[in-house]
């Protein structure tokens, strides 16, 4: 992975692995249309996506892109458990 941006703080926990203790979390400081894209580099194939939510957003979605400019909606949860701990696992179809 090349990069992480985003309108959160923390940003390097997002993509460390560890799921429990204080380096765990990132923060999306409270706002509205919070923002995270990690750059892998290259075109590889995604079978799931796991995010480790320790206050869920209302609501969130998953895009990806090939050139970092032009995205594609894979994945939207309308209905996420708010202000709750969530361990979300996306299984991507092929």
């Amino acid at each position: 992975m090349k990069g992480f941006y985003g309108n959160i703080t923390n940003i390097v926990n997002a993509v460390d692995g560890i799921t429990q203790g204080s380096d765990f979390k990132v923060s999306l400081n409270r706002v509205d249309n919070a923002w995270l894209t990690i750059d892998l580099e290259g075109v590889d194939y995604i079978n799931q996506i796991k995010i480790y939510f320790l206050q869920s957003p209302a609501k969130y979605k998953v895009l990806v892109s090939v050139d970092g400019v032009n995205y594609t909606e894979i994945y939207d949860q309308p209905n996420a458990n708010a202000g709750k701990k969530s361990d979300d696992v996306i299984i991507l179809e092929d």
